[in-house]
């Protein structure tokens, strides 16, 4: 009889470990298969309530965007849209809420070509236009609290390149056609004749 190497011995125990077949018991079987049943079963259910959760989540948020937001805060959109309306009088706008326009006739040479007063969602706007070369820039400033979104930003909206601020509390919206540069619009902006 011949002696087997190491390796020889390793593959026969390897060959006969894989031809034992071993079965645990039913009642093992049965007992995994319920369990498995069971959490097939927990997240059907968790699925339908996260399912259902989104559907009225998404229901709320069409009301609440249908309805403008409960009318406290108009968006910054419908700010900007004051812009394109023309001025409802040639007087120029000095104040409003407790903030001054600008007066960027010297400076910069825009002089003013009027203002308007409007209400957004509640709240007070007014609007000062501001005009030089045939082009306008307006200037609104909106009563009550700061509008989200106003965190100094610059943007294109509406077909206008509009600059957001936040002053003495309120939120001011400074726009013009996008032919105005954006170095342009946010130097008027940051000028204050303090």
């Amino acid at each position: 009889m011949t002696a087997l190497t190491d390796d020889e011995l390793a593959a026969r125990g390897a060959a006969i470990v894989r031809s034992v077949s071993v079965e645990p018991p039913l009642a093992l079987r049965e007992q995994i298969e319920a369990s498995r049943g069971a959490a097939a079963l927990r997240q059907r259910r968790l699925r339908l309530r996260l399912g259902l959760a989104s559907g009225v989540a998404a229901v709320a948020l069409a009301v609440v965007l249908a309805l403008g937001g409960g009318g406290s805060s108009p968006s910054l959109e419908s700010v900007t849209a004051l812009a394109e309306r023309p001025p409802t009088s040639s007087e120029p706008a000095f104040e409003h809420a407790s903030v001054a326009f600008p007066d960027w006739s010297l400076e910069f040479g825009w002089r003013t070509a009027g203002q308007r007063t409007d209400e957004l969602d509640g709240r007070s706007a007014k609007t000062a236009v501001y005009e030089k070369g045939g082009t306008r820039i307006a200037y609104t400033i909106v009563d009550g609290p700061v509008l989200n979104g106003t965190g100094g930003s610059d943007y294109v909206g509406r077909g206008r390149r509009v600059v957001t601020f936040e002053k003495n509390g309120h939120t001011c919206v400074v726009s013009a056609p996008v032919a105005v540069k954006r170095e342009v619009l946010l130097k008027l902006a940051r000028w204050d004749r303090a």
